[in-house]
C-alpha cells in the first residue's frame, strides 16, 4: 500500500511540474498542451531560466524521490528507469542540464517539437543504459 502511494506521489509531483511549466509557457498563446509530456523544445527555448530550473528540479526531485523509495535493491530495468535517470543526472548541476538543453536546441533547430524529456533521455539517461533504444523519428 506504501509503496503504491509513493509511485502516485511520483507521478503528481512529475505531473504538476510538466504542468506548471507548460501552463507558463503557453499561457500567452493559450495553445493546449499536447499529448506527451508537453514541453517541447521550442517551448524550452522560449522561456525563462528560473522556469528552466524549475521544471528541471521538479522533474529530478521526483526520480530521486522514487530512487529512495526503492532502495538498496531497485527493481531491474525493465520495470524501472529510476536507476538510469539517477545515474545520468549524477555529478550534474541544474544550471549544467540547463545549459546542454540550451545548446542542443539551438545546434538541432529542426528538433524544436521535439520534448524536453526525450532529449534529456538520449542525453542524459540512454549513455547509461546496455541496450540502447533507437531514437524515435518523427
Amino acid at each position: 500500500m506504501a509503496k503504491k502511494c509513493l509511485t502516485v506521489l511520483f507521478t503528481l509531483c512529475l505531473a504538476v511540474a510538466c504542468l506548471g511549466f507548460a501552463a507558463n509557457t503557453r499561457a500567452a498563446s493559450e495553445s493546449p498542451v499536447p499529448e506527451s509530456l508537453g514541453i517541447s523544445l521550442k517551448d524550452w527555448k522560449d522561456d525563462s531560466k528560473e522556469t528552466k530550473g524549475a521544471f528541471l528540479a521538479g522533474f529530478i526531485y521526483a526520480i530521486e524521490l522514487e530512487r529512495h523509495w526503492q532502495g538498496s535493491s531497485p527493481p531491474p530495468f525493465k520495470q524501472s528507469l529510476v536507476p538510469v535517470w539517477s545515474k545520468g543526472f549524477a555529478d550534474t548541476s541544474i544550471p549544467e542540464i540547463i545549459a546542454r538543453l540550451d545548446k542542443y536546441a539551438a545546434d538541432n533547430p529542426g528538433d524544436k517539437d521535439r520534448s524536453v524529456v526525450e532529449v534529456l533521455w538520449f542525453l542524459y539517461a540512454q549513455p547509461h543504459i546496455k541496450e540502447h533504444l533507437p531514437r524515435r523519428t518523427k
